[in-house]
């Protein structure tokens, strides 16, 4: 494990990858009816989920890759109705007790060649992503940030 733990610090450190929150569920939501949902899930996750799914301005993709199940949650008729508790609760029945993690990572402005870019944590990106596990949610935040650099570098190319 030891290993992992350092190979991904050093990857998320090249790479531009930055974990702004983690959430435990099993450990944030499954007391929560007796102790009451953590800040970090009720305002940062959920207010955040809610709030950028319903303005269009997060792409949740990655979320849904990592979470397929989430994908119906997204499409509920009574989406503008959800609570904080209902996503909890919902989380724990699907057995779903793993990590969440708000991930983001510099936006990369490609020169034409593709090759070189300039960057700055002032302008950035950002999405949610779940994992059962530490190494999952590292892999997950990898990939995602290959797809944006990806994308990027065909942005630049085409200009």
């Amino acid at each position: 494990m030891s290993n992992f733990s350092a190979d991904a610090l050093q990857i998320c450190a090249e790479e531009g990858i930055r974990f702004d929150a983690i959430i435990p569920i099993a450990l944030s939501c499954a007391n929560w009816i007796d102790d009451g949902l953590p800040d970090v899930f009720t305002e940062t996750f959920f207010e955040d989920f809610i709030q950028s799914f319903e303005a269009g301005n997060v792409n949740f993709d990655p979320l849904i890759k990592s979470l397929p199940a989430i994908a119906k949650l997204l499409k509920r008729d009574d989406f503008d109705e959800l609570e904080a508790g209902h996503v909890a609760d919902w989380l724990i029945e699907k057995g779903h007790l793993g990590i969440l993690a708000m991930v983001s990572t510099p936006v990369r402005k490609y020169h034409s060649s593709g090759s070189s870019w300039s960057d700055s944590w002032a302008h950035t990106t950002y999405t949610w992503l779940y994992g059962e596990s530490l190494q999952d949610l590292f892999v997950a935040a990898g990939e995602w940030v290959e797809d944006n650099i990806a994308r990027w570098i065909a942005k630049a190319k085409e200009s």
